[in-house]
């Protein structure tokens, strides 16, 4: 099987099947999507109806909350790295969980016409790899080849997939093997083996009717039926790569006898309306109604030459026991900033908006096509639908090119993967989340971060949740053998210090101090401030005694808050992720919260500054952090220092509540500048 993606991207140069506009990678120019795995749910075309909790957002009794993991605090585990012995590499698809928390798989490459996979936990924190078939098994591998979709569990534990080759019908144009495909079970044993039984061989029918090339997986309903669709096959003839037919979108159905009836409910028509070559999975929705992508057709001769820019479907039952087709959407421009061109399955969420990405358009990287992008599709009432490109990808150091689809979190974020580019062009894996007016994208991780590319990279595969929160996904390339990676993504929680910016209180005094306890006051007389009167401010703010400010500001051992362009001259704020800080003036002065922590290692962050100002009042300040009153750091300010991340790393040995304080210990008029302050586990996990 040769090697596609073999190569480190620079760029979004990828090979797309049946498009001249894109540069050939490797020799190999068979189609190259990635589809989205089918995670195990009653109801998969509802994703956040059995969705995990949201990493984060749990609160604790004593002010201090775990906030959403950012780019700097998901960790990435290998589970496993494929091309060790005669193991079959390449994984192409994600990944799906049983109960118990095995993973299972496919991989297309290596071993003869691929397999499938299992990746069981052990009991030294590790995981343990099983194949649990090998493709081409059989003569004239009848038993399928080069499994390319992810994999689905039924309730009695067994696997259903797709091969994109083999079967019982030699077609005669296959690349690699003959046969057109398959839809295959497998079925544990007593002896804890499996065993494989094809279920259906495509081209079965005169002309392949019945279709061919199936490359996404499949989807159940209630009554036990599959459903997915074919890149080729089908009645009516498309440009396509081995000068076959359009597709079809299929359904199996099990018979009394113990075997499987194969219907057509559409075949793709490239008519320049209807969409061609879907090289995605099916969703169904609680009416029966199915949902998909096709990555061609469409809006022929807009922008995308002959093949058109591909489309969002639906096919839905009839009274009389048909199916009809409609194109929800058809993708508009290639030389636009919308995308084009999508790959993946969608998702759909309670209110029935559809959720998807296109490989390539959008607003960067236009002269190579495009970054892709993340969309939605919005039904409008009147039976039409509405799309709203929600993220382009290629803004800066993204990674772009997205094949597979996205999975929703509980809160309603939207997670992925993209192929290429990035900081390490590589491919990384992406949050979406909702914002006032748009959506924001994180990098969660990029691969290609350690030497070698041992954690992967070129990931096409869609991602799963556990309950914890991690995600697991596979990558194409990379790992120790180079041959592909199943991994891991754990947030790795930070413990976010309440008003950890020191934003809750407005700078509204003339002199540049914000005071807030038992009364609220801008005079000169500046008592010690006791911030725990605030409720929900959450620090303690104050100095060893009460004092007053004069005209040469002979202060001594005070704390208050200030912003930019105050009285107290602090370093600029431009640029930075605060407009307030905390001021440690003198001896004594101090901020102090209460901190619930669990047993482990912690990291101290914060942004630390000294007055922008020479004697008598300067920024020659000390400023000690403290835990429990146990110095873990210190930190001896000039003047005019800008505010600067600092970090301190710490171990808590008896999980409870502990005080966390940041003192300045210079005697005389001498302030610093505190804000920003977060608390981050540093065990591999956050755990």
């Amino acid at each position: 099987m040769p090697r596609l993606f073999a190569g480190k991207f620079q760029a979004l140069n990828v090979v797309v099947p049946f498009v001249a506009t894109f540069c050939v990678l490797a020799a190999f120019t068979a189609p190259a999507a990635a589809q989205n795995s089918v995670p195990l749910t009653t109801r998969p075309w509802l994703p956040h109806t059995n969705a995990p909790r949201v990493p984060g957002f749990t609160l604790t009794a004593n002010g201090a909350r775990f906030v959403p993991a950012s780019s700097e605090n998901w960790n990435e585990n290998v589970l496993h790295s494929f091309g060790s012995g005669n193991e079959a590499s390449f994984p192409y698809a994600g990944l799906i969980r049983d109960a118990a928390g095995n993973l299972y798989g496919t991989a297309p490459g290596l071993s003869g016409g691929g397999g499938v996979f299992e990746l069981s936990p052990n009991q030294h924190g590790g995981w343990t790899e099983t194949v649990l078939y090998n493709f081409c098994s059989l003569s004239n591998c009848t038993d399928g080849a080069y499994p390319y979709a992810g994999l689905i569990l039924d309730a009695a534990g067994n696997l259903y997939g797709t091969t994109y080759e083999g079967g019982a019908v030699d077609c005669n144009n296959g690349p690699y093997a003959p046969g057109c495909g398959t839809v295959f079970e497998l079925s544990p044993t007593a002896g804890g083996g499996w065993t494989e039984t094809v279920l259906y061989s495509f081209c079965s029918q005169s002309g392949c009717a019945d279709g061919s090339y199936p490359y996404a997986s499949l989807i159940f309903d209630a009554a036990g039926n599959l459903y997915g669709t074919t890149s080729n096959g089908g009645t009516n003839y498309c440009n396509g790569p081995y000068g076959s037919n359009c597709g079809t979108v299929f359904k199996l159905s099990p018979t009394v006898g113990g075997g499987w009836t194969e219907t057509v409910l559409h075949n793709f028509i490239d008519d320049g309306t209807d969409g061609w070559g879907s090289q995605a999975g099916l969703i169904l929705d609680a009416a029966g109604n199915l949902y998909g992508t096709t990555t061609y057709g469409g809006n022929n001769g807009n922008g995308c030459g002959e093949y058109g820019c591909g489309t969002v479907f639906e096919v839905s039952p009839t009274v009389g026991g048909g199916w009809t087709e409609t194109v929800l959407y058809a993708f508009p421009n290639y030389a636009g900033t919308d995308g084009y061109m999508p790959f993946a399955s969608l998702i759909m969420d309670a209110d029935g908006n559809l959720y998807g990405t296109t490989v390539a358009g959008g607003s960067y990287y236009e002269d190579q096509g495009g970054g892709g992008t993340a969309f939605e599709l919005s039904p409008t009432g009147d039976g039409g639908w509405t799309e709203t490109k929600l993220y382009s990808f290629g803004n800066g150091l993204d990674a772009v090119g997205p094949y597979a689809g996205l999975i929703f979190d509980a809160a309603g974020n939207l997670y992925g993967t993209a192929c290429c580019a990035g900081t390490n062009y590589n491919g990384g894996v992406f949050e979406l989340s909702p914002t006032v007016g748009g959506w924001t994208e994180t990098v969660l991780y990029n691969f290609c971060s350690e030497n070698g590319c041992i954690d992967g990279g070129t990931p096409l595969g869609s991602l799963i949740f556990d309950a914890a929160g991690n995600l697991y996904g596979t990558t194409q390339d990379g790992g120790t053998y180079t041959y592909g990676t199943a991994f891991e993504l754990t947030p790795q929680a930070q413990l976010t210090i309440v008003n950890f910016d020191f934003g809750a209180v407005p700078v509204t005094c003339s002199n540049g101090y914000a005071y807030q306890g038992a009364t609220t006051s801008c005079s000169s007389d500046f008592p010690t401030q006791n911030f725990d009167q605030s409720p929900g401010f959450g620090w303690i703010i104050g100095g060893p005694a009460a004092h007053s400010i004069g005209p040469e500001g002979d202060a001594v051992g005070g704390a208050g808050l200030t912003g930019p362009g105050t009285s107290l001259s602090p370093p600029p704020f431009t640029g930075l992720p605060f407009t307030q800080a905390a001021f440690l003036q003198s001896i004594g002065a101090f901020v102090r919260q209460p901190v619930n922590f669990a047993a482990g290692s912690y990291t101290l962050s914060f942004y630390l500054g000294s007055r922008y100002e020479g004697p008598p009042h300067d920024g020659n300040q000390t400023v000690e952090a403290l835990i429990d009153g146990n110095v873990v750091g210190t930190w001896a300010l000039p003047s005019f220092t800008p505010f600067t991340l600092q970090t301190a790393s710490f171990t808590v040995t008896n999980s409870g509540i502990h005080t966390l304080e940041f003192m300045g210990v210079a005697q005389g008029d001498h302030t610093a500048f505190l804000s920003y302050v977060t608390i981050t586990p540093t065990d591999r996990h956050g755990r």
